[in-house]
């Protein structure tokens, strides 16, 4: 808990959504792709999967 409250932590924050930000008004369509969708999705799958392995570890494990 403990880095959250670390200025690095808040400093590389603000650089992502400043980076995303920028990347998500681009007008090139490739750059847009590459820069924002690519990442977001990658970090949104990576998310959704570590709470689906997480539920279904707690599932499986919780009747033994």
């Amino acid at each position: 808990m403990e880095s959250a409250f670390s200025p690095l932590f808040w400093t590389l924050a603000l650089l992502f959504f400043a980076l995303l930000f920028a990347a998500s008004r681009l007008g090139n369509k490739i750059l847009r792709v590459n820069l924002f969708w690519i990442p977001i999705l990658t970090v949104s799958l990576l998310g959704m999967a570590i709470a689906a392995l997480s539920t279904y570890v707690f599932v499986h494990f919780r009747n033994r």
